[in-house]
């Protein structure tokens, strides 16, 4: 396992986000203590997921982001059946692989808010403005401008999701720690 695997597992598990925010909505606020213990976690959980011989194969260009197979809590469950696993999740301050779980998503949710922020809200105005544009273009059928349309509107209720998701407490927290994360997920200023 590669650490893009890696990165295109963690990408994949911050596209499925969304279906957590009720738990994140129902949990206490993270602290400074929980973001560091995920960091540090995630850097020892890291080359354990790397040599795990029940990894699945995991693509930039195969994953799918409605595939809710693809799933940290998924790895977790079978992972957490090795000692290993538990003992490091403990170590950091986690109860159990569901705890972590939920705070790695809520961490890696409020990460991808700060790192989208005004460049999230220059997407989107840049999405709508090519919504604008693609009305006026003359080479492509209704059919074509139909099926564009929908895709543009669906990226930007996404982007809109993924800003409005991530509540301000958790983004507060996770803010002094973006360059450690930074470092983790592998991201190039």
């Amino acid at each position: 396992m590669t650490m893009h695997r890696f990165r295109a597992f963690c990408l994949a598990v911050a596209l499925g986000l969304s279906l957590v925010a009720a738990v994140a909505a129902q949990a206490q606020a993270l602290t400074a203590a929980t973001v560091e213990g995920f960091i540090r976690s995630i850097q020892e959980i890291q080359p354990l997921y790397e040599q795990s011989g029940s990894q699945q194969d995991i693509n930039k260009d195969t994953v799918d982001a409605d595939d809710k197979n693809w799933n940290i809590r998924d790895w977790l469950a079978q992972a957490a059946l090795e000692p290993r696993v538990l003992a490091i999740l403990k170590k950091h301050g986690f109860q159990d692989q569901t705890q972590w779980a939920d705070v790695a998503t809520r961490v890696m949710q409020a990460y991808t808010t700060i790192r989208l922020g005004a460049e999230g809200l220059n997407a989107r105005a840049q999405m709508q403005a090519g919504l604008a544009e693609l009305e006026q273009q003359p080479g492509l059928s209704a059919e074509q401008k139909a099926m564009l349309r929908q895709q543009m509107q669906q990226g930007m209720q996404q982007m809109d999701q993924m800003l409005e998701e991530a509540p301000k407490a958790d983004q507060d927290a996770v803010r002094p720690f973006m360059t450690q994360l930074d470092a983790v997920f592998e991201v190039e200023e």
